[in-house]
């Protein structure tokens, strides 16, 4: 897999990537007895932000910490039963 290079958007303070693509794009046309079928040039952004993805991390981890207090503990809440199976 080739090596993805973003740009940093010091004004947005994330890291963003434009590319371009083709997207196959079909339209029925029953009244008039036809199909469009035709490739159309579509450009996806993709926007990523550090700072908010190691914030979710955290939080993530705090709750699976929550988690393994309560069965190490024994203190086990019947809302959260499937989070411990998972």
């Amino acid at each position: 897999m080739g090596k993805t290079l973003w740009d940093y958007n010091d004004t947005c303070q994330l890291y963003c990537r434009t590319i371009q693509t083709k997207w196959h794009y079909k339209q029925k046309r029953p009244y008039k007895g036809y199909t469009i079928s035709e490739y159309c040039r579509v450009y996806l952004h993709y926007y990523y932000n550090i700072e908010k993805v190691a914030e979710r991390e955290k939080t993530f981890d705090r709750h699976l910490m929550k988690l393994r207090h309560e069965l190490e503990s024994e203190k086990r809440i019947s809302e959260h039963e499937n989070q411990y199976r998972k």
